[in-house]
């Protein structure tokens, strides 16, 4: 049985990002405290060159740890474990990704019910029921687990879909996953063909909510900065110090009975309507 690396009951997020997207964590941080309050992680960031420790003084209630890394991605994300067990829990958080609505009360029940998880098998839990993980070919539907009488884990027949979601992986399944990627400085989108031919141990199980828990919002699509950050930036009050340019393409992903969704989706239809019949006005 492992032991977790716990700081006042807490778990590391693990965000992938680099100097020059800093904002965008900036912007992540900013929706993790609007709408995941009592998470309580400790948020471990890389940097290259410049330190962000303007985002402790901007997010006094959040725990950082700053760590200075290479720029390759490989580099970077082994760097950001290395000193972590195997069987630690981390919160697997990449930067292109930031929570517009979650339904935080069922994400704690679940993240409780993870810090006790005693089965080092159990490797991958995600609450984002979305994309390839909605298709029941991907799923094992015989095989569930019930938390508490509130939450409903079905499982996943790959860690490999959806692997850039935000979700909970045991440190092994991120070091083994990066350290057989190649050690030359190849381009991110390569990643996607990489992860696929990773074979791990058989045992090793990964769940999803049988019901998606939270809707994102996408930060960048092929490089370049979405409308999606554009909007979520204005709303967050952050200036765009890093003079991203913006698309017109609006991404979210998943969706909840809330009003706060429903809200997120108009200005999305409105935006797509706009582009489509006033962009030449």
């Amino acid at each position: 049985m492992g032991m977790n690396r716990i700081k006042n009951n807490n778990i590391y997020a693990i965000i992938l990002t680099f100097d020059s997207n800093i904002i965008f964590v900036d912007n992540l941080l900013c929706r993790m405290q609007m709408h995941w309050p009592k998470v309580e992680l400790i948020y471990r960031i890389p940097y290259n060159t410049k330190k962000p420790d303007f985002l402790r003084d901007k997010y006094p209630d959040i725990i950082f740890e700053f760590i200075k890394t290479q720029p390759p991605i490989k580099e970077t994300v082994l760097s950001l474990v290395s000193d972590l067990s195997n069987e630690d829990w981390i919160y697997w958080c990449i930067d292109d990704k930031f929570p517009l609505d979650i339904n935080s009360g069922k994400a704690n029940v679940l993240i409780n019910w993870l810090r006790n998880q005693k089965d080092d098998n159990i490797c991958g839990i995600t609450f984002a029921k979305v994309r390839r993980l909605r298709d029941k070919n991907n799923l094992i539907l015989s095989d569930n687990i019930l938390i508490s009488g509130q939450l409903n884990l079905v499982a996943r027949k790959s860690f490999q879909k959806q692997f850039w979601m935000h979700q909970f992986f045991r440190v092994k399944i991120i070091k083994q996953v990066f350290e057989s990627f190649p050690d030359y400085n190849f381009k991110a989108k390569l990643m996607d063909d990489f992860i696929l031919n990773v074979q791990l141990d058989p045992s090793y199980k990964f769940y999803v909510t049988n019901k998606n828990l939270v809707v994102f919002g996408e930060s960048a699509s092929r490089g370049i900065s979405t409308k999606s950050l554009q909007r979520s930036l204005v709303y967050c009050g952050i200036d765009n110090y890093s003079e991203k340019e913006f698309s017109t393409k609006n991404i979210l992903i998943g969706r909840l009975n809330t009003w706060r969704t429903a809200r997120e989706y108009f200005n999305y239809f409105i935006s797509r309507l706009k582009n489509k019949y006033w962009s030449n006005g």
